[in-house]
């Protein structure tokens, strides 16, 4: 129960300016302990790894390491539908991989079974086993919507620092002039232009 301004005054009056500081001080505790409690249901940092995922990473890592180290990767970015979606530009940028070796590894890791590959304009959504891995809890499963995480990179999205910025702001809501270095940006948009659809 969140109490409005006069409804302190009114508790103040009643039982003393103290009194109704600690009820509001306990109040509030008690509502950072309920959403801390939320958060950590929420298993956010936290990938659940069963036995036949960590069969799967064993196997892949005495067959073809790389792609075990791709699989390990989409395994720690799913969401908490067991899926992700990026580019295989990103994933290669974010292994250090060239893109026709993620290409070969995500085939193998699509023919072993370990993944389900959905087309998503020019990107990808990759679905993993959620008997192999899961971050979420485990009667969700049954209801995964496919609301994915979506992994982006610099060097396919060269203003997404700015247009975050302007959407949620930086550093609490305070966007910096650093943010909009409109020379820049208006250089690229001129090369990128004639190539782009927005």
């Amino acid at each position: 129960m969140i109490l409005d301004l006069e409804q302190i005054k009114k508790i103040e009056s009643a039982v003393g300016k103290e009194v109704a500081d600690e009820f509001l001080h306990l109040q509030k505790t008690e509502k950072d302990k309920e959403k801390e409690q939320r958060k950590r249901r929420q298993n956010k940092d936290f990938t659940q790894v069963y036995p036949a995922g960590w069969y799967r990473i064993q196997s892949l890592l005495r067959k073809n390491p790389t792609a075990a180290r791709v699989y390990v990767f989409l395994a720690e970015n799913i969401g908490a539908d067991g899926t992700v979606c990026a580019s295989r530009k990103t994933l290669a940028e974010a292994l250090d991989y060239s893109v026709k070796t993620i290409s070969r590894h995500i085939k193998t890791l699509e023919t072993e079974g370990a993944i389900v590959v959905l087309k998503l304009g020019t990107a990808n959504v990759y679905c993993l086993n959620p008997g192999e891995v899961w971050k979420s809890f485990s009667d969700a499963k049954a209801h995964a919507a496919f609301r994915t995480k979506t992994l982006v990179s610099k060097s396919e999205n060269p203003f997404v620092k700015k247009r975050l910025a302007t959407l949620v702001g930086k550093d609490e809501g305070v966007v910096k002039q650093e943010d909009f270095d409109l020379d820049e940006d208006i250089e690229e948009m001129i090369k990128v232009a004639p190539d782009s659809d927005v």
